[in-house]
């Protein structure tokens, strides 16, 4: 078997577990092992996003788990909406839409996540006539660094109380300016702003990342990290193209 295949079997059962867990979790059913759940819906998100994601495949699927993840978030306010309804069938109806959607988004975070980092770093890496290769050089290590710090500072914040939080916050706030000024080009705006998009819409959704044992305050710290990273980028690349823009001849 191939890794194109496991990752296929690997969507298949995410789905399903996805679906399933949503179901029993609205039933508030007690099954054996239900808190892990969510943990093995994120490993196999991860195994999708590194095996089954294509190059070309990409801005399709950032478009796609952008609307899962918006849709998650707005799930909670339908749920309020229904239970308004004096109707019962319909607020366990929305109940179990909601856990549904809720397990689904848990599965579709980290491929986005991986796929969304994958994007950024082969931007990174692409040369570009506009900008030295000493400085190319400068932005590419610059996103390294910025996620390697998310990483390690999610990992530390989540074991220690750490004072150096506003430092972290600043280091990556600089990491991600640097990236934006240097590392993106004109044509590569609208892939660089989605996976961005993408990002920031996963940061939105972390809290349902709580509920994970054992990891749970980690991957939200990490994805946090990681979205305030991104952030200036996205800022910087988002007044450069409004810019273009506006200088452009009509």
């Amino acid at each position: 078997m191939d890794s194109q295949q496991i990752g296929s079997w690997a969507f298949i059962l995410g789905v399903v577990i996805a679906i399933i867990g949503g179901i029993a979790h609205a039933a508030a059913a007690s099954v054996p092992g239900a808190e892990f759940v969510p943990l093995i819906l994120i490993v196999l998100g991860l195994v999708v996003g590194f095996l089954n994601i294509s190059d070309k495949e990409i801005t399709d699927f950032l478009i796609a788990s952008i609307a899962l993840l918006a849709l998650a978030v707005s799930a909670a306010g339908l749920q309020n909406i229904f239970q308004t309804v004096e109707v019962g069938v319909i607020k366990l109806l929305a109940d179990y839409i909601v856990r549904t959607l809720e397990h689904v988004a848990v599965f579709v975070a980290p491929v986005a996540l991986v796929v969304a980092l994958k994007t950024v770093n082969n931007l990174s890496k692409t040369p570009s006539p506009e900008v030295s290769i000493g400085l190319q050089k400068i932005g590419s290590l610059a996103f390294v660094l910025g996620v390697v710090l998310a990483i390690i500072a999610g990992i530390v914040q989540s074991v220690v109380v750490f004072v150096g939080v506003p430092l972290i916050t600043f280091g990556l706030f600089v990491f991600g300016v640097i990236v934006g000024v240097l590392n993106i080009t004109d044509r590569e705006v609208n892939a660089f702003l989605l996976a961005a998009i993408a990002l920031i819409a996963l940061s939105l959704t972390a809290a349902g990342l709580n509920n994970i044992p054992f990891i749970g305050s980690l991957l939200v710290r990490i994805v946090g990290n990681i979205a305030v990273f991104v952030a200036p980028a996205a800022l910087i690349v988002s007044l450069k193209a409004v810019n273009n823009l506006a200088k452009s001849p009509d």
